[in-house]
């Protein structure tokens, strides 16, 4: 749709008061403009990389054990659609990362979508139990208290 024609859709429903704060630049973005602003913005923004693969990497114990219980699973077939939900939800949020440039947010929403394809996946019958993660393990406690420790990692402040 045409700027011009959204902008007059727009002031024909909106309320009379509120016609002096709408902004059609902030609801109408083209593909363009996103990838116009996420090209500008992506060498300030790429420092921060180093650190969500750390985040991600903090994450280990979580990371092998979902490994093993894909592993585990009974069903040949269970296995392939797991692997390819894993690739399918990763290959959507790489072509979010080309387009929008809010990188802690995708980041944290493909973060988010493994754990749920992970639960979704212990619902699977499987031929043997996963092994657990090993809550005694030294190497496993320190990370995590140190994902503990983190209070957050925001796209302004602190990192």
């Amino acid at each position: 749709m045409p700027l011009e024609e959204f902008i007059a859709h727009l002031y024909a429903k909106a309320n009379p008061d509120m016609i002096p704060i709408l902004r059609p630049d902030i609801w109408y973005r083209t593909l363009s403009d996103e990838l116009r602003d996420t090209r500008s913005v992506f060498v300030d923004k790429a420092y921060r990389f180093p650190i969500y693969w750390c985040a991600i990497a903090l994450h280990a114990p979580l990371i092998a054990f979902m490994a093993r219980a894909t592993r585990s699973l009974a069903n040949y077939w269970h296995r392939r659609i797991v692997l390819l939900s894993i690739a399918a939800v990763t290959l959507g949020y790489l072509i979010i990362f080309g387009i929008a440039f809010d990188y802690l947010r995708w980041v944290a929403n493909w973060a988010t979508c493994m754990v749920l394809i992970m639960f979704a996946m212990k619902a699977l019958p499987a031929s043997r139990p996963a092994a657990p993660i090993p809550a005694d393990h030294a190497g496993t406690q320190i990370l995590a208290w140190i994902v503990t420790a983190i209070p957050r990692l925001g796209t302004i402040n602190p990192f």
